[in-house]
């Protein structure tokens, strides 16, 4: 037979349950809480990648349509090429070549029209002076950045220039220009014809045997100067 408890034995042994209990309550609701805290972290964590994930599609249609952008903006480029070299072999080849041989004036004439013609010639002269080049500089020896000025001042003015291939009527009527003016200058005595002694200045003017140099302003017309 187990042994009889008093009762102030079983008030103890009451309370050693009731204690044991109360930790085990309090166990229990500690657990609680941390597996809310976790399911909540876990929610929290799901959300998040749900978010991640909608971000990472979001970028990767943006990056599908920036390639199909980028294709695009190539293939448009490409046939903006491929029209602007069409449009410029087109235009050489529809450029007026210089023809073989002696080229007179009148051939010159006859592309441009005679009013065209005559304004251009007219204004050949304020072509030159504008361009710096001086008066006694023979034409061979006009320098490559001068003449571009005389050429595209000309163009500038009458585009229909802009035809020719290697802007070969602006060229010759310049050096017609230039010859005209020595003769002129030397038939009315304002222009003096460098003597044997008359020596060549950096390839480009005359100074005769008297250092006179000649007019520094292209199609000036008066002075006692010297030429080629």
């Amino acid at each position: 037979m187990p042994p009889k408890l008093s009762i102030k034995g079983l008030q103890a042994e009451m309370k050693k349950l009731q204690d044991e209990k109360t930790q085990a309550d309090a166990a229990k609701a500690a657990l609680e809480e941390q597996l809310a805290a976790k399911a909540a972290t876990e929610v929290a964590l799901l959300e998040r990648i749900g978010a991640l994930e909608a971000e990472i599609q979001e970028t990767r249609t943006a990056l599908e349509q920036a390639v199909v952008h980028v294709a695009e903006a190539q293939q448009a480029a490409q046939q903006a090429v491929a029209a602007a070299e069409a449009a410029g072999q087109a235009h050489e080849i529809n450029l007026v070549e210089k023809p073989a041989g002696n080229v007179t004036m009148s051939v010159i004439r006859h592309h441009l029209g005679d009013d065209e013609y005559k304004s251009i010639q007219r204004n050949i002269r304020l072509y030159n002076a504008m361009s710096g080049v001086e008066a006694l500089t023979d034409f061979r020896h006009i320098d490559p950045a001068q003449m571009s000025l005389i050429i595209n001042a000309a163009c500038d003015e009458y585009p229909a220039l802009r035809r020719f291939k290697h802007n070969w009527p602006i060229l010759l009527m310049t050096r017609q220009y230039r010859r005209n003016y020595r003769k002129n200058g030397y038939r009315k005595g304002f222009l003096q014809k460098p003597t044997r002694g008359g020596r060549r200045n950096g390839g480009n003017t005359y100074i005769n045997t008297n250092g006179v140099q000649g007019n520094a302003i292209a199609g000036g017309s008066g002075g006692t100067s010297t030429s080629t």
